[in-house]
């Protein structure tokens, strides 16, 4: 007992005499330590709920705020968002699920309700907006014009006034363009044989159009843009005519509705500036028939071109710098196809024939031996002349059954003799026309790469452009052909056709099937049992057509 009794004063005094900081740690630690296990539990039970509770409650709260936050932004409620949602639900057609048909969903009422205008064939979204832009112009180019209004806007409001002056526009118009077609020579179609056409020069006319302010590009595009190599300085290109307001691909079918729409549209004008219909109309047919024909052979032409250069993509066996030269010369190729229309100017006809001694109707041989010497005084008098590649006089063979290549300018000639008949037809189907002019074409781009067209570059110098392991593999594969064809009792000098042969067919052949994946299958004849690929064989076929008469056979 004493000694209990002497610990306890101690302790007293120990705890009433500490004033630091560590009397209150020692306090806590006491009063826990007074604690019993139950009153323990409890007190950690109570804590942890309470600390729960309090985190329950701080995420009720920021919860709460979430959702206010989202309920008072998520929603714009700006006029333009007003606006935006009021045509999106105008626009939309709900009932169609967007993973059926998503356009449908998304704009099915718009395309329901929009109405197409009657001086369009189309409306859109630009179009709309085109619309809203074209009055607010409207607006501002009919106001009146002020003297604070500077030059440029001055002008724009006399412009959309002169547009605007119908009576002006009916009562002018037409006189003033009159005059112009008087200036540039009339227009057959309106003059008959009235029109004279020694009286034309196509350059002169070109000049002439730009001058007064109309487009010159009549035979060939010609424009001034960046040059591709350097692009520090401009240059000119000249490119390919395009023949009609008409796309190639709507110029392939004469009797279309959009064809006869733009026949009757050209009819309408002629008859307008005073032609007669019926005479406007059978004139003007035979030069929408001529733009489809032209059409449809450069658009083969194009195509068998094209296979061609994706045929010496294919080849392993050619050096990739050989390649891309021959690559090239494809590209840089000139053709004439149909005719040149120089031959259609008496005075430049004249100006090349102007040698030609007169002639005389009861003397063959006189007149044999005229034409004869104008035509050596010609080819000599070129000695001191430049040679331009694009001088149509080299391609001038308008009565000709064939076609062919020249090397020494790296042109090909397609006269208009060879584009009907069997060769080619408009409105026959594809596989006959590429079995049989399709062939031909071919024919003669291969003669860029034979023995002897192989020779020269793309410009039509004599070159050797070609690897020297390369001329020796393709020397290998063209004495394929010699040993094939000495079965035939044929020579080593045909070797040169004999490779355009093969090589043009076969080209020719891939091109079409091209054709097929771009277009599909065509239809095939009535009364035959043949494919497309089959009759496109039996028309190359037809198109080589001969007969010979051997020596010592006599005719049956």
């Amino acid at each position: 007992m004493a000694a209990l009794t002497n610990s306890r004063p101690d302790l007293s005094i120990d705890l009433v005499l500490q004033t630091d900081d560590n009397c209150v740690a020692d306090c806590e630690c006491f009063w826990w330590r007074m604690r019993t296990r139950m009153e323990k539990t409890l007190l950690c039970g109570w804590a942890i709920i309470s600390v729960v509770f309090f985190a329950l409650c701080i995420a009720i709260i920021a919860l709460i705020s979430t959702q206010n936050y989202f309920n008072k932004t998520s929603v714009c409620l700006s006029d333009s968002c007003i606006h935006s949602a009021s045509r999106i639900i105008q626009w939309m057609d709900e009932s169609v699920s967007p993973c059926d048909h998503f356009y449908r969903f998304a704009c099915g009422k718009w395309y329901d309700s929009t109405v197409i205008p009657d001086n369009s064939n189309s409306v859109s979204s630009f179009t709309q907006l085109t619309d809203v832009i074209n009055i607010e112009l409207k607006d501002l180019l009919s106001q009146s014009i002020l003297s604070s209004d500077s030059k440029i806007i001055k002008n724009m409001k006399i412009f959309y006034n002169s547009c605007m002056n119908l009576t002006a526009v009916n009562n002018k118009s037409l006189d003033t363009l009159m005059n112009y077609i008087k200036e540039l020579g009339g227009w057959p179609v309106l003059e008959g044989n009235h029109w004279k056409e020694t009286n034309f020069n196509f350059i002169n006319t070109t000049l002439k159009l730009k001058n007064f302010g109309f487009n010159p590009n009549l035979i060939f595009q010609l424009r001034v843009a960046p040059n591709v190599v350097y692009n520090g300085e401009h240059m000119i290109y000249i490119t390919e005519l395009k023949f009609s307001p008409l796309a190639k691909n709507e110029l392939l079918n004469v009797k279309s509705r959009k064809m006869k729409a733009y026949l009757d549209f050209i009819v309408d004008i002629a008859v307008l500036l005073g032609a007669d219909e019926d005479k406007a109309y059978d004139e003007l047919e035979k030069v929408i028939q001529l733009e489809s024909l032209l059409a449809k052979v450069i658009e083969m032409y194009e195509n068998i071109r094209f296979t061609l250069k994706q045929k010496f993509q294919e080849i392993d066996w050619m050096d990739i710098e050989t390649k891309s030269s021959a690559l090239f010369k494809i590209d840089y190729i000139n053709h004439f196809i149909a005719y040149n229309n120089e031959i259609l100017n008496d005075k430049q006809i004249e100006d090349m024939n102007q040698m030609l001694e007169d002639l005389e109707s009861n003397n063959l041989l006189e007149n044999l031996l005229k034409l004869q010497k104008m035509n050596l005084n010609n080819e000599y008098s070129k000695l001191y002349k430049s040679n331009y590649r694009n001088d149509w006089q080299k391609m001038v063979t308008p009565v000709s059954v064939n076609a062919y290549y020249s090397p020494f300018i790296n042109a090909i000639r397609i006269p208009i003799w060879i584009i009907k008949g069997i060769f080619f037809e408009p409105n026959r189907p594809n596989y006959l026309n590429y079995g049989a002019l399709g062939w031909i074409l071919g024919h003669e781009l291969i003669h860029e790469f034979d023995t002897f067209g192989g020779q020269f570059d793309k410009s039509g110098n004599l070159r050797d452009w070609w690897d020297h392991q390369t001329k020796l593999d393709f020397n290998k594969r063209a004495q394929c052909f010699v040993n094939q064809y000495k079965q035939f009792n044929l020579s080593k000098s045909t070797l040169s056709e004999d490779i355009a042969d093969n090589g043009g067919i076969d080209t020719a052949f891939k091109s079409y099937q091209y054709f097929v994946k771009r277009n599909g299958e065509e239809l095939p004849l009535p009364g035959l049992n043949y494919t497309s690929e089959q009759l496109f064989w039996i028309s190359a076929a037809n198109q080589m057509n001969s007969s010979l008469l051997l020596i010592g056979q006599e005719k049956s």
